[in-house]
């Protein structure tokens, strides 16, 4: 009985050495068999063939490869769109110049302007000169005639860049009723400092006094302006060249004077 029990217990457990091999053996064989890649890919899953882990750095380098491409083309897009600002900035920098030249030229001329009219600034002056009959400056002219002519130098107060007009003209004078009288009056030698006041009578006129006004307009000498304000000038007329006479009395019935020039 004993001996059957060993013999049972012999085969139980050479059953069980043979089991236990048999699974040491499968888990050998598994453990030197080759397994398959793990790697994720781009969607997350394992992958189950080797080609794909050839082909997953490519896919990578494509897809930076189609980033880099698209990055690229819009920078190329903002480039254009800083070169067309540019342009447009250059042409409106142009434009400005231009209006800028012309505004420059517009002053220009108009200093010049402003510079002619201020050398052609106009100039009158005027006064009067009392002639009376034993004034030293009468002169017998002809014998024959009896021309006498008074001549008599007057100077302006401001010279005149050019050779200005002169206009004469009586304001008064006396005269002896009983006699036809003959008076003429004229601007002679006239130039830009003064002019020759000339009055002469024919046959027996003879005057007692006469005032005769005088007006000389022109352009005045920049050179010689009055340094005075307001433009007013530096010498007032002396009595030498400008005299004032207050008109005869109504006692002494002054005629009315012929025109400048009337015999």
């Amino acid at each position: 009985m004993r001996s059957f029990y060993r013999f049972v217990f012999s085969i139980a457990l050479l059953l069980g050495l043979l089991a236990g091999g048999g699974a040491i053996y499968q888990i050998f064989i598994k453990a030197s068999a080759p397994q398959p890649i793990t790697a994720p890919t781009q969607s997350g899953q394992p992958f189950d063939d080797p080609q794909d882990l050839a082909q997953s750095p490519l896919q990578t380098l494509q897809a930076q490869v189609s980033d880099l491409s698209d990055h690229t083309t819009r920078l190329q897009e903002e480039v254009h769109s800083l070169q067309e600002t540019l342009t447009h900035y250059r042409r409106h920098a142009a434009q400005q110049e231009g209006a800028l030249a012309s505004l420059r030229l517009a002053n220009t001329r108009l200093t010049q302007r402003i510079a002619d009219l201020s050398a052609r600034s106009p100039l009158i002056q005027s006064g009067a000169h009392l002639i009376r009959r034993n004034d030293p400056e009468w002169r017998l002219k002809s014998l024959f005639t009896k021309q006498r002519e008074f001549r008599h130098r007057i100077v302006f107060a401001q010279p005149f860049r050019s050779a200005p007009e002169v206009i004469l003209g009586v304001s008064a004078i006396m005269i002896d009723p009983d006699q036809q009288q003959t008076l003429r009056i004229r601007a002679e030698e006239i130039d830009t400092k003064g002019f020759t006041l000339v009055a002469d009578t024919l046959s027996d006129s003879r005057m007692r006094e006469m005032q005769a006004q005088w007006l000389a307009h022109g352009v005045q000498d920049t050179q010689d302006a009055p340094t005075g304000a307001g433009g007013k000038q530096r010498d007032e007329p002396t009595a030498a060249n400008v005299t004032t006479t207050a008109p005869p009395s109504p006692a002494q019935q002054p005629a009315q004077a012929p025109a400048p020039g009337a015999e």
